[in-house]
Order: C-alpha cells, then structure tokens, then sequence
C-alpha cells in the first residue's frame, strides 16, 4: 500500500475518533433507577383544556318550558346551532354570575312547527350579571316573544349578538345593562331596549317598532334605519355620534335628554322630536344636523346649539315653548314648491333665537307666537326673510353694505 495514502487515511481515522470522544465527554446519562414515589400524569384534564360548560342535555338539562336550564354560577357554551321545538324557551338562566358564549352558532325556532315559542334566552327574575355573546338568535315568532330577554335581570352585557325575526323585541335588558356590538333585524317590536344602561357600536333596522329604546342611559356610535316606529327612542340620559335614516316615525324621538353630533336624514316625521319636558330645559341639542326629513325638529323646553337643519319638506324647526336656538344655520328648507317651510317657525312663547343664519328658505322666521326673543340673526336669499309678528325683536338691517355703522348690537341682518 501507498504509504502516503495509508497515512492520510490514519490521520482522518483519528480525527474522527477524536470528535466522537468530545461529543461522547458532553452527553450525561440519567439515572438508571426511577424516582421513588407515584408517577403522577403530566398532561392537562379536559376540565384544564376546556374549563367552560357545555350547554347540553347532560350539563344543563331542561324541562317543560325551557330545552335547557342553567342552574348555577359559571361560564357555558354552545358546541352547535340549537333549533327549539314546540312551545319551549331555547335556554332558561336561573342563576346570577353566568356568561354564555353562543361559540358563533344560532339559536333558533324549529320550522314549520307552528307553535309558539318563548324566546331563545330568557334570564328569572331574579338574578343578574348575566353576560350573553357571539352568536345569533332568530326566528322566535310568537306574539311579543323577545327573542334575548334579559328584561328581568340587572347588570347585563350583551357583546357581538345579533337577534333577527322575533315576534317581540329583540333584545331586551333590564337595569345597568351594557349591549356593545350587536344588531336587531326585522324584529315585531323594538329593535334593543335597555334601562338604565349602555348601548354603543349597534345597529337596529327593520324592525316593527322603535330602532333603539332607551331609559336613563348612554348611546353611541349606533345606526338605526327603516325601522316603523321612531329611530331612536331616548328617554332620558344623552345619545352621542349617531345616525338615523329612513324611520316611519322620527329619526330621534328625545325626552328629558341630551343630543351630541346625531345626524337624522330621510325620516317621514321629524328628524328630531325634543322635549325638556319642563322649564328647565332639560332637553339640549349640539352640533346635531337634521336633513330630508318631514320637518327638521321639533321642541319644547329645549335648547340647540350650532345645530343644521337643510332640506327637509316643511319647517327646519318648529318652536313651540322655553327653547333656545343659537348658533345655527338653516338652508332649504320647503324643500319641494307645494310645501311651506320655514328655516324656524315660532308657533308659541317664551323663545330666544340668537345669532342664527337662514338661507334659501321659503320664510328665515316666520312667528305666530307671542312674547320672544329674536335678536343677532342673518338672513340672505329666502322668499321672505322675517315675518316676525308680535315679539321682541332687534332692529332688521336690510342691504347694510360696506364698513356699516350701527348703534343697535341687537340687530337682524337681512341681504
């Protein structure tokens, strides 16, 4: 053999022998004797996987009325769609501190039954802290049937749920409730009702009776629309960031409450209905805006502040008690020539309208009313400007032209 070849090869041999020892010096065995003791388990228990609930027959049987029942405190879920029979109640909560997780599914009335059913959840009177969310329930018929009735219950949240074709309200829940996120379809009644409570981020439409009802609470950033009754429903509290478009009734229906940054377009009555309800202006309207509708607002006892209202087929706003409009502007309005509209039009007493702009309107003011206020207004290019009547007014500059001087900080321009 080669000597040279027989040398190289010796070489690697032992290059090799010698990594195989480094790699061998940092590998350490374990014991070869098990630890004393019992060999616990280390996976995790389904109960550890999966700590919630399902809702079954097993887990939350029912009974006559209700096809399942949860009886007690805890976190439950849906594993499939649920279609309910007969006359029963989907799920029945007769306990306090329950959320359900519908996990995506629907909750729904069997079809073609033809029985009435008695809603798709529905909480005892009770108890309270019930959380319900992402899911559907539809269907549910009969008459006055809620489709979620938490009416009964006390601080509830409702998240991601959306409620379509019940015979009642859709989703309805009692005091200190918060709905966030949810939709009411093509309901009998009204679409959310809430007392006392939050609604934020939903949307009502279709549904028979008013989009949204409300009593001493907050709502915001919601859309109601083609609903037959009023858009929105507040009684009480105060609704900011709003919409509401193409209602039977009016866009927004405000009693004893606060408006902020609504928008009211399209509605076959008033874009606004407000009423304080009493002397102290209760009612408050800023920054809102009242387009295309029958008549603009329509108040008692209330105040607006750099509030719109343009186009709409009569009146921008009709006065009738106690209110305060300043700030404002009013264009268009007597949108169509068969119909009269005034920018305001002042049919009772005790008004001040201050510091207003009216353009293009059949009338900028038009009183019939006794005993106003009606003083810094400008008015440009409606058929008539004023017709002021019998009220306190300050003095009408008309055509002042250029670098005007004038006495009166009262006064009312109209060019």
């Amino acid at each position: 053999m080669n000597r040279t070849a027989l040398t190289c090869t010796s070489i690697a041999s032992l290059a090799i022998i010698a990594a195989a020892a480094m790699i061998s010096a940092r590998v350490v065995a374990g014991p070869l004797d098990p630890p004393s003791g019992v060999v616990s388990p280390t996976y995790k228990t389904l109960s550890e996987v999966e700590p919630r609930i399902a809702i079954n027959a097993t887990n939350t049987p029912g009974d006559a009325s209700s096809k399942f029942i949860i009886s007690q405190p805890g976190s439950y879920f849906l594993t499939s769609d649920l279609s309910i029979e007969g006359t029963k109640a989907g799920v029945r909560v007769a306990a306090s501190g329950v959320t359900i997780d519908l996990n995506g599914f629907n909750i729904s009335d069997q079809l073609f039954d033809f029985q009435t059913s008695t809603g798709g959840i529905r909480a005892d009177s009770s108890v309270s802290r019930i959380t319900v969310r992402n899911g559907r329930i539809t269907g549910f018929t009969g008459t006055s049937v809620v489709g979620l009735d938490l009416r009964s219950a006390r601080g509830c949240n409702v998240q991601h749920v959306l409620v379509a074709d019940c015979g009642g309200a859709g989703i309805w829940c009692g005091d200190d409730a918060v709905v966030d996120s949810c939709e009411a379809i093509g309901n009998v009644g009204a679409g959310i009702r809430v007392s006392g409570g939050v609604v934020r981020a939903c949307t009502a439409s279709n549904n028979g009776g008013s989009g949204i009802y409300t009593n001493e609470s907050s709502i915001s950033d919601c859309v109601a629309r083609e609903n037959a009754g009023n858009g929105m429903d507040v009684w009480g509290g105060v609704v900011r960031d709003c919409y509401s478009t193409n209602n039977t009734g009016s866009g927004f229906y405000i009693i004893g409450a606060g408006a902020e940054h609504c928008r009211s377009y399209y509605n076959q009555s008033n874009g606004f209905f407000v009423n304080g309800s009493d002397l102290q202006m209760h009612a408050s309207l800023i920054n809102c805006d009242a387009s295309l509708n029958l008549d603009g607002y329509k108040a008692w006892n209330a105040q607006f502040v750099d509030c719109t209202a343009t186009n709409n087929y009569g009146d921008g706003i009709e006065l009738n008690v106690n209110c305060l409009v300043r700030g404002s502007g009013f264009h268009g309005n007597g949108r169509f020539a068969q119909n009269t509209g005034y920018g305001i039009n002042v049919v009772g007493s005790a008004n001040r309208i201050e510091c207003n702009t009216f353009t293009s309107n059949d009338v900028g003011i038009y009183c019939t009313g006794t005993n106003n206020v009606i003083i810094g207004n400008t008015a440009r290019a409606n058929t008539t400007n004023y017709t002021l009547g019998t009220n306190e007014y300050g003095q009408i500059i008309t055509n002042p032209g250029a670098n005007f001087v004038i006495s009166n900080p009262w006064a009312n321009f109209a060019y």
